[in-house]
């Protein structure tokens, strides 16, 4: 039996999964809902990251569902593409 540290840390590891499982799960789901309005406006990848001035690496890596977006980002992107992502 374990002792009521061990429980607590237990505990406390098991919260923390279940956030970052969470954080994950979101990202991925913007990450989708990203390349499918690209697919949607006719878009390649190159093209779409032309219209943000970025490079298609950088697309790449946010439609990994891994990327922190910055609130003025998201702005550009759901310009570009006519979306809602918020």
């Amino acid at each position: 039996m374990m002792s009521k540290n061990k429980d607590s840390v237990m505990s406390q590891l098991e919260s923390r999964s279940i956030v970052n499982y969470e954080k994950v799960a979101v990202k991925m789901r913007l990450a989708i809902k990203i390349e499918d309005a690209i697919m949607k406006a006719g878009l390649t990848k190159k093209e779409f990251a032309m219209r943000l001035n970025k490079k298609p690496s950088e697309i790449s890596k946010w439609l990994s569902g891994t990327h922190n977006f910055t609130t003025d980002t998201l702005c550009d992107i759901a310009k570009v593409l006519n979306v809602n992502l918020v």
